[in-house]
């Protein structure tokens, strides 16, 4: 990833961390994961989903394409999309989209699946 916020959404992951002995920042990664890179394409299986999907995107995103979410949402037969405030980091905790999310996520699994009381 070498979007321009990748270094503050990377710190903002880890922010929990700072203070400890432990390096988040290794930047390490197996190179064989790199050859599957290019066959991750959702977008081209998403006609084939029969289940209820869920798509939460950060109102701007520098390192996913937001398009190919949208796509996704809009092919599968039950999907949704849900946009947040913030970026490709803010989704997570410490995030300005992390309780939005959060939220967006609760409440379809609230709709989506049946409990019994």
């Amino acid at each position: 990833m070498n979007a321009p916020d990748v270094i503050s959404g990377w710190q903002l992951l880890h922010k929990d961390l700072e203070g400890q002995k432990v390096d988040p920042y290794s930047n390490r990664i197996v190179a064989r994961s790199v050859l599957s890179f290019p066959l991750h394409r959702p977008a081209l299986r998403a006609a084939q989903i029969s289940s209820p999907y869920l798509i939460v995107v950060p109102q701007f995103d520098s390192v996913a394409p937001k398009a190919a979410a949208e796509t996704v949402a809009k092919v599968a037969a039950y999907g949704e999309l849900v946009e947040v405030p913030g970026g490709h980091f803010d989704l997570y905790k410490h995030g300005v989209g992390f309780k939005d999310n959060l939220s967006a996520q609760l409440e379809f699994l609230r709709r989506t699946i049946p409990l019994q009381g």
